[in-house]
């Protein structure tokens, strides 16, 4: 990229809150310098912020007051629509020029995470991180002697997104310390907080999102979002990871005609529902659907034909024949002029909802075509629809042993029984588990918790079966502090604790009130004898002294959860 030096006074004073290494340091508009193109400013729109504001400007703003080597180089970053990229620029010279632009962007799509040279080589790329405009995430950049990689998380620094192996560069760069500071490459852009930490957010994660995800070519069509990615490295099950309306994915390798078409599926919270199509030409515009939907979380099974779109409805089952987070087999047959579709359990053979044999157009009954998944409004594994992908389960592990919750998100793995039972979540992805055998209204909601290290965890309590309603008592873990947090859901934070410091292998016991018109949380020692924080009551709507709720658990991170209890007050 062309960089043309101007001196540029900023409309405002310009001071930024920097946190340099962990220390706070401020530079005055008079000591900040710009390159490029647009005009930089300062805000505050909840918290302090800096943004570019001119639509096609391409330039940069660097600190001298934020300088290092060594450690992770991170912001968080809000792309403007139809920018081209928006991010930090690393390592920079003394006169503000130079060093490494690690940009949300640079596939002139609105979406990847790019890692380059001031002078526009390529080092790295994902060219499919998804990401939307106005949402911001966080970039950072890892540096160490003679090696750099890049990483791209949520906007919370917890969910990782995309991940670049170790980059060999030019060790002559990160020789000396260098400058930190923020750009865009023909658009709009705000940012928050820009730092060198001691520590990065993500250590190496060898199946990082971007390892498993699936994106359109030889094998793989998509409509919608590129949302698609395997469980695990093993790529034997396939998951819709994200909250969006619609999204769909065919394997084009798999395709006939008059066959028997099955996969397993598990349809997660809150969705509207998931279904298998088959038949199709991968443009969602035809083929037929078994779908899971009607009541949400416990709704019916309903056969589609897709070039009527969602109004040509073949037959429609009855409600109560499905749940959230339960392991089921979808079935869809065709012969001439005839078709039905079939919603088994978990074993394969017994029939939990079925169609009899529709007499249908032979023009949709006889096409060619391929397999395809559908889901909306949530997340949904499907697995066991082709010859590689047979033999796993939705986190591809053995299924979980009868006794305990009825119902288990991907994500979550049962280990011993009675009371040597201990729920365990290993992995920086969020999941939630809604347990349905342990419900109530008012009362104490318990479970004990043992963090492995980082991350966020949370008791869900009187929550509901979609996980869209109740409260949380959330412990967030980061560089051995600890806050609890008592929260409503979807997102709203009634009260946090100061933090607390905290010691990996340390238990605790995290516990949540409800009674009438109030909530609370508490955070005890691990046998449960020493208060360590208290949130004491909370004002909540009374249309919840009526509603039924369940416990449930939520992770990001490795953790294990046991004594798992509500007593009824």
């Amino acid at each position: 990229m062309k960089r043309v030096q101007r001196s540029c006074r900023l409309g405002a004073i310009l001071v930024l809150a920097l946190a340099a290494a962990g220390a706070a340091a401020e530079a005055s508009d008079d000591e900040l310098m710009t390159h490029g193109d647009g005009e930089w400013a300062r805000d505050y729109q909840f918290r302090p912020i800096v943004k570019q504001a001119v639509a096609d400007s391409s330039g940069r703003i660097v600190s001298p007051a934020v300088k290092g080597l060594a450690g992770a180089w991170r912001c968080e970053v809000e792309p403007g629509p139809n920018a081209k990229g928006t991010g930090i620029v690393v390592l920079a010279g003394d006169d503000g020029q130079g060093g490494l632009e690690c940009l949300m962007g640079g596939t002139g799509q609105m979406r990847g995470l790019t890692l380059r040279t001031a002078d526009g080589k390529v080092l790295w790329q994902d060219a499919w991180a998804p990401w939307m405009d106005y949402e911001p995430c966080v970039v950072e950049v890892v540096v160490e002697r003679g090696r750099v990689r890049a990483q791209l998380l949520d906007y919370e620094g917890k969910r990782l997104i995309s991940q670049s192996d170790w980059i060999q560069i030019d060790a002559a760069l990160t020789s000396k310390p260098g400058l930190m500071g923020l750009m865009t490459d023909k658009g709009i852009g705000r940012f928050w907080d820009w730092r060198i930490a001691a520590q990065p957010l993500a250590a190496v994660t060898p199946d990082a999102p971007n390892k498993r995800r699936i994106v359109p070519g030889d094998r793989w069509a998509i409509v919608g979002p590129i949302t698609w990615q395997w469980t695990t490295a093993a790529k034997q099950c396939v998951r819709q990871t994200a909250d969006v309306d619609r999204a769909w994915l065919f394997d084009k390798q798999v395709r006939g005609s008059h066959r028997r078409w099955s996969c397993h599926v598990k349809v997660m919270p809150p969705s509207g529902g998931a279904g298998m199509v088959f038949q199709a030409d991968g443009t969602s515009k035809n083929g037929l659907l078994a779908w899971l939907g009607g009541t949400y979380g416990d709704g019916c099974l309903i056969l589609y034909d897709l070039t009527k779109g969602y109004g040509g409805a073949i037959w429609t089952g009855p409600q109560g024949k499905w749940k959230y987070n339960t392991e089921y087999v979808l079935v869809g047959e065709t012969k001439p002029g005839q078709v039905r579709a079939q919603l088994l359990a978990a074993d394969g053979k017994t029939i939990l909802s079925e169609s009899p044999w529709k007499t249908y157009d032979k023009a949709v009954t006889d096409r060619e075509g391929v397999i395809g998944f559908h889901t909306w409004k949530g997340a949904s594994d499907f697995w066991a629809f082709s010859e590689g992908t047979q033999l796993a389960g939705a986190a591809g592990k053995p299924a979980a042993a009868t006794e305990g919750p009825k119902a288990s998100a991907s994500g979550f793995e049962i280990v011993g029984s009675g009371s040597q039972r201990h729920i365990v979540h290993a992995s920086k992805e969020s999941h939630t588990w809604i347990d349905t055998s342990i419900k109530g209204i008012h009362g104490l909601w318990r479970v004990t918790v043992a963090p492995k290290g980082d991350g966020r965890f949370d008791l869900c309590f009187q929550i509901s079966e979609r996980g869209d309603v109740g409260f949380l008592a959330r412990l967030d873990i980061e560089g051995g502090k600890t806050i609890l947090k008592l929260m409503e859901r979807p997102d709203k934070v009634l009260w946090f604790s100061k933090p607390i410091q905290y010691k990996v292998g340390t238990s605790y016991v995290l516990e949540g009130m409800t009674t009438t018109d109030r909530v609370r949380a508490r955070l005890y020692s691990g046998d449960g004898k020493t208060l360590l924080t208290d949130s004491d009551q909370n004002y909540v709507s009374d249309a919840h002294n009526t509603r039924t709720g369940y416990l449930g658990l939520g992770a990001s991170g490795d953790i294990e959860f046991s004594d798992c209890s509500f007593k009824k007050e």
